[in-house]
């Protein structure tokens, strides 16, 4: 991609059969030393992925994961909600709590 950038400022065609060392070779006569399109998209990924992990949010968490005790945690959590919205009866929710504080607390 970005040697095709590069051959259309040059103006140079495919048919004119001009090797990418050469075009390279007369883009830096042009416009000088330069840093490659890749490298440039690295850098900055690794510089917002430092921004982001500096903050506490969901992007962090998203990038980083979970770590075994907060999953254990989200799922835990989850199943207590997902038994309430069912038809349980109340007496049967607070065994239910009963059993997984103990786990919460761990």
């Amino acid at each position: 991609m970005e040697m095709r950038c590069y051959r259309r400022l040059l103006g140079i065609s495919y048919k004119d059969h001009t090797t990418n060392e050469e075009v390279s070779r007369r883009i830096e006569n042009a416009i000088g030393p330069h840093i490659d399109l890749l490298t440039i998209v690295r850098q900055r990924k690794l510089k917002w992925y430092g921004h982001t992990t500096r903050s506490s949010g969901l992007v962090k968490t998203i990038m980083q994961g979970l770590t075994y005790q907060e999953l254990q945690d989200f799922l835990l959590v989850k199943c207590l909600f997902a038994l309430l919205r069912s038809e349980l009866v109340s007496d049967k929710i607070d065994q239910f709590l009963v059993y997984f504080s103990s786990f919460l607390n761990n």
